[in-house]
C-alpha cells in the first residue's frame, strides 16, 4: 500500500523500519543510538545501511548529511588514533570500509547544499587520518 511521506504518495514497500528515520534529524547521532560507540567497524557499518538505504529514499540528500553527521559524531578524525588499552582503533578493513563509504555519500550529496560543508570536509579527513593512523600503527609495529 502506499503511504503519505511530506505530502507526497510513496511506496511503502521502500521503507525501512530498522529505527529512526534519517530525515534532517535534530541528533543525527540517534541514527546510531543501538550501535555500540567504542565499535568502529559497528559504526561505519550502521553509516553504510543508512547511506544505502537514502539512496532510495526521500530527502537523499538529507538522510547522508545525517548519516555523515551521526558517525562524526562516533568517530571524530579528531580523536586520539590509540585508544585508552594503547590499540589502535583502525584496521585494514576498517579503513577499506570507510573508503566504500565515500562514493555512495558522495553520490547523495551531489548538488545540495550539504557539498561543500565542514561535515563532508570533516568526513574526507576521517577518511584519509584512518589511513595515515593504520600507517602509523603499522610503522610502530615494525619497530618493535
Amino acid at each position: 500500500g502506499d503511504v503519505i511521506r511530506d505530502g507526497e504518495p510513496a511506496d511503502a514497500s521502500a521503507v525501512k523500519l530498522t529505527g529512526p528515520a534519517p530525515t534532517g534529524a535534530a541528533d543525527p547521532a540517534a541514527l546510531y543510538s543501538k550501535v555500540d560507540d567504542e565499535d568502529p567497524q559497528a559504526c561505519v557499518e550502521r553509516c553504510a545501511e543508512i547511506l544505502s538505504s537514502a539512496l532510495v529514499g526521500l530527502r537523499a540528500a538529507d538522510c547522508a548529511n545525517d548519516a555523515i553527521s551521526g558517525l562524526l559524531a562516533l568517530l571524530p578524525p579528531e580523536r586520539p588514533a590509540i585508544d585508552p588499552n594503547g590499540e589502535c582503533r583502525f584496521d585494514l578493513v576498517l579503513v577499506q570500509r570507510c573508503a566504500q563509504l565515500v562514493a555512495p555519500a558522495a553520490a547523495l550529496i551531489k548538488g545540495s547544499s550539504y557539498e561543500k560543508t565542514h561535515t563532508w570536509c570533516r568526513f574526507l579527513g576521517l577518511i584519509l587520518s584512518a589511513t595515515v593512523r593504520l600507517a602509523e600503527e603499522a610503522f610502530e609495529g615494525a619497530e618493535q
